[in-house]
């Protein structure tokens, strides 16, 4: 069964079967990303532990000279047999960093400096390093080996498509609410979570974010100009970046997890977004990093 007709089907065992085709519409897939123990080997996919990098890469430095975290390392060619994005190079590895030692909220422009994807191409001259001596223990994160699930993915409740689909979500309707209560029911199905868990640590390439807060596509084209948070106040303005936020893709997102030792400010998560062209062209520098936190 096609994966679309999947969420479909779900949709309807969750009592949305009158929106179930338009739900399945606007799922998007994913790459669930499921941790196992260990560092793996040199050049494998992980979460945490030490890079591999060429011996002449500098390790990613904010602007006053600290060190950033490393956060993993992806493999492309594993990424496209998955067959969920073609935005992206269907080899190499993907190395990325964040600034953990003091999250950033990314809110100015010169937040870029705070984290680093840094793309290599060539994997034949790439060998093991150590953090910097300087980075704090809590910076560094235990490794575990990455494997992937594909997994669909929903907007939020509080996305305008699904109030379209729905009916808004708020103020509270006693005809929409049941809805509601299927659409996370819906979710729930998705993502395989146990009846009664209330978080499960989710970490994914590509799809809809698990956002904590607001939706993120048009604040990464706000920030990524420099504009400050005011400008989206102004109507124009406003209409600009959210259809220029159409642009932005999920590329990565990475939970608090204790298993890795993870804590984005205060049980956060940090979404890495990317504009597909971007990512077509190779130019990872671009991508803008959102932390979200309850």
């Amino acid at each position: 069964m096609d994966g679309r007709d999947r969420v479909a089907e779900l949709a309807r065992e969750s009592g949305l079967g009158p929106w179930a085709d338009q739900l399945a519409a606007v799922a998007l897939p994913s790459a669930r990303i499921l941790l196992d123990d260990g560092p793996g080997e040199l050049l494998g996919a992980r979460l945490g532990g030490d890079p591999a990098m060429p011996s002449g890469f500098e390790w990613p430095m904010r602007n006053d000279g600290g060190a950033l975290a490393f956060v993993g390392q992806i493999r492309l060619e594993e990424v496209a047999r998955l067959d969920i994005v073609s935005w992206l190079p269907d080899s190499g590895m993907l190395s990325v960093f964040y600034d953990a030692d003091d999250p950033p909220w990314s809110s100015a422009l010169e937040d870029r400096a705070r984290w680093r994807v840094v793309w290599f191409a060539d994997l034949s001259d790439l060998e093991a390093r150590r953090p910097p001596a300087d980075l704090a223990p809590s910076c560094v994160f235990t490794p575990h080996v990455v494997r992937y699930r594909t997994e669909w993915t929903l907007p939020c409740a509080e996305n305008n498509e699904i109030g379209r689909i729905l009916g808004p979500c708020w103020p509270p309707d006693p005809i929409v609410e049941p809805r509601y209560a299927g659409f996370f029911e819906l979710g729930d199905r998705l993502s395989g979570h146990p009846d009664g868990v209330t978080h499960v640590p989710t970490h994914r390439l590509f799809g809809h974010p698990d956002q904590v807060q607001n939706a993120m596509p048009a604040d990464c084209e706000m920030l990524s100009r420099g504009l400050a948070w005011e400008s989206s106040k102004h109507p124009d303005i406003d209409a600009e970046l959210k259809r220029c936020g159409r642009d932005w893709r999920l590329l990565l997102q990475v939970d608090t997890d204790g298993r890795l030792g993870t804590d984005w400010g205060d049980t956060g998560v940090i979404y890495y977004w990317i504009k597909e062209a971007d990512a077509a062209g190779r130019a990872f520098d671009r991508a803008w990093v959102i932390l979200q936190s309850c």
